[in-house]
């Protein structure tokens, strides 16, 4: 395993140098990406094998589980000077969401909610996508990746990350029991 400690160039590297940047959103929907960004993280870690086993035993697990290609957040923030993103505006926005798919019925939409809260906590503004299982299909979980935002202002709470859950006036039973 110690052989794909090296991050390799060509392709490889541009999918790495896409998706860190997030020049192209969509190029994180790949495997490529996954496995550029893992080899990446294997690399600047060499020092620490035990590290570098973690990271290439899930990477290899992602691929035999077969992580759904990325689903673009409802409430993903806009970034706009000047235009705000639907769900800053439209007071029905949550109503819309829940007769999309697969929003629509399981338990997705409540998900996000769990997630909402869980970005609260860890005050992660930047949910742009999140991923699932593509195993179960629409009757999957939602995985908890990419918080590279958060812990970044430890005494500032941003109340628009709870968005989901204030439009929506929704949350587990379970989840405002841990709350609580």
């Amino acid at each position: 395993m110690t052989g794909r400690a090296v991050l390799r160039g060509g392709a490889e590297e541009q999918w790495l140098q896409a998706a860190v940047s997030n020049e192209k959103l969509d190029i994180i929907e790949s495997r490529k990406a996954l496995k550029a960004i893992d080899d990446y993280f294997v690399k600047i870690r060499t020092d620490d094998d035990h590290f570098r086993e973690i990271l290439v035993d899930a990477a290899e697990l992602a691929e035999e589980l077969e992580i759904e290609a990325v689903w673009r957040h409802p409430w993903r923030r806009s970034y706009h000077k000047r235009r705000k993103a639907q769900w800053e505006t439209d007071p029905n926005y949550c109503q819309m969401v829940r007769e999309i798919p697969p929003y629509d019925k399981g338990r997705r939409l409540l998900d996000l909610m769990d997630m909402a809260v869980f970005d609260f906590l860890i005050g992660n503004m930047d949910r742009h996508h999140y991923e699932t299982f593509r195993l179960f299909g629409n009757n999957t979980f939602t995985l908890h990746l990419d918080h590279g935002r958060g812990f970044g202002k430890p005494y500032h709470d941003e109340v628009s990350i709870l968005a989901p859950v204030l439009q929506c006036c929704m949350i587990r039973q379970s989840t405002l029991e841990v709350l609580l």
